[in-house]
């Protein structure tokens, strides 16, 4: 119901406000997962998928990934990102990522058309791309709020997060083990970004927005990846 209900919406805010819910949901369902477990240890695949080709893209799955016990990383070569976690974790990341870009374009026009008609000195490539970089850390820091509640809750969840943390963490190395850091670009228009933020923000991130064209979501590669760049 709760992914139903983020495909649906129309609104970042609620949208946001859902992936948060599933978010919470993927936790709890560790959680469960973690008492039922045997000496087992949990298999990560590596999955890569493409269609990255902008900056508040990258952002948005870099933090999602983190968010539910994964961990992403950008071949600059290839253009492909890589995604390390359980099987059931990197869907439910995949998915959050599409509907919740789907969202942000889908805002990002809404208000480009009224912004345009009251500033039309204003340029729109540059008023885009902060606009969605804004609503992309706004959508971050209300999951990291929910994360920290998930973590903070009980003893158990918060072994959880640092059982599954370090788990994800030494599968990723495995993975890669000469890795760099990555530097986001700044928001160039200050008025987009923070039109972004407010757009996604608003009490418990139900904000009313508006509509807009849809956009493509990453496109999986036909297998996950066994080790490498």
């Amino acid at each position: 119901k709760k992914l139903k209900a983020l495909e649906e919406s129309n609104r970042v805010g609620e949208a946001a406000a859902a992936a948060a819910k599933v978010q919470q949901l993927l936790a709890e369902h560790n959680l469960t997962l973690l008492d039922l477990e045997t000496e087992k240890e949990p298999d990560y695949i590596n999955k890569g998928f493409t269609g990255f080709n902008a900056e508040w893209k990258r952002q948005l799955f870099f933090a999602l990934g983190s968010m539910n016990f994964c961990r992403a990383i950008l071949n600059k070569r290839s253009g492909i990102m890589h995604l390390v976690g359980q099987a059931h974790e990197v869907e439910v990341v995949n998915y959050l990522y599409v509907t919740l870009s789907r969202q942000i374009n889908r805002l990002c026009d809404e208000s480009w058309n009224v912004e345009k008609r009251e500033h039309p000195t204003e340029r729109a490539r540059s008023w885009k791309d902060s606009f969605r970089k804004g609503a992309v850390v706004e959508i971050r820091n209300r999951l990291r709020e929910e994360w920290a509640e998930f973590r903070d809750r009980s003893s158990e969840s918060t072994a959880l997060v640092f059982d599954r943390g370090a788990k994800v963490k030494e599968a990723f190395k495995g993975y890669y083990p000469h890795t760099g850091t990555h530097r986001s670009a700044p928001a160039s228009n200050g008025f987009g970004f923070s039109g972004g933020k407010a757009a996604a923000g608003g009490m418990s991130l139900h904000r009313p927005v508006g509509g807009g064209n849809s956009s493509v979501g990453p496109k999986a590669l036909t297998a996950p990846l066994q080790g490498g760049k």
